[in-house]
């Protein structure tokens, strides 16, 4: 499916799903009834920003029209460590643009696990999604609690279990920094953590300032 400003969502559903950190509630972000569905569930009161979530890496090329020399990283293996990456939305095709109605950035994430993939499959377009509990309320950890919840918030939401190994916590969250000339290295800003020591050596390793190091 080719991105545009007029898709039409393949389905309304909202999905209950395990990511790697923790229990998540989303759907096709083409889906405007889905979107109102989850703002109720969470008894979400303003608008704000989902995250994006990929089922294939080649999707984010899709996606996201990410300029060079940010381009040349090796995205998949950055967002694939527990990671949520904020990308400026001026470089989301235009479809992709509700995820984030009033921020000037969007977060990304890329899950490659089965229960993602199915929902893929269906709905072949990226998710919004958003942590399965209430507004105010701790993130869902554990497969009963995420079926708990169903049960007593969202009975219609579409049930996706797996054997994941959640983390237990959110995501890190790293935010693009655009570099201040063009002999700057480029850099992302930990805005949430922690920054595990593989993660830091693996950006490291590929040029990148972390924090201002």
């Amino acid at each position: 499916m080719i991105p545009g400003a007029s898709l039409a969502p393949m389905s309304d559903h909202v999905y209950i799903f395990p990511t790697d950190t923790v229990w998540g509630l989303g759907a096709a972000l083409t889906s405007t009834v889905a979107r109102e569905r989850i703002a109720t569930i969470k008894r979400i009161t303003h608008p704000r920003p989902y995250a994006l979530i990929f089922a294939r890496p080649q999707d984010l090329q899709t996606w996201l029209q990410i300029p060079a020399p940010w381009a040349d990283l090796d995205w998949p293996q950055i967002l694939a460590q527990q990671t949520t990456v904020l990308f400026p939305k001026v470089w989301l095709v235009a479809a992709a643009a509700v995820a984030a109605p009033t921020s000037s950035y969007v977060g990304v994430r890329w899950q490659p696990w089965a229960p993602l993939f199915e929902i893929w499959q269906q709905e072949q377009v990226p998710l919004i999604s958003t942590s399965l509990n209430l507004t105010g309320e701790n993130p869902i950890t554990d497969e009963a609690a995420a079926q708990a919840f169903q049960q007593k918030y969202a009975p219609d939401a579409i049930f996706k279990g797996g054997a994941v190994n959640l983390a237990g916590r959110p995501s890190t969250i790293l935010a693009l920094d655009p570099p201040a000339d063009s002999a700057s290295r480029l850099a992302l800003r930990v805005l949430r953590g922690p920054l595990a020591t593989p993660l830091a050596a693996r950006l490291r390793s590929m040029g990148l300032n972390i924090n201002g190091d």
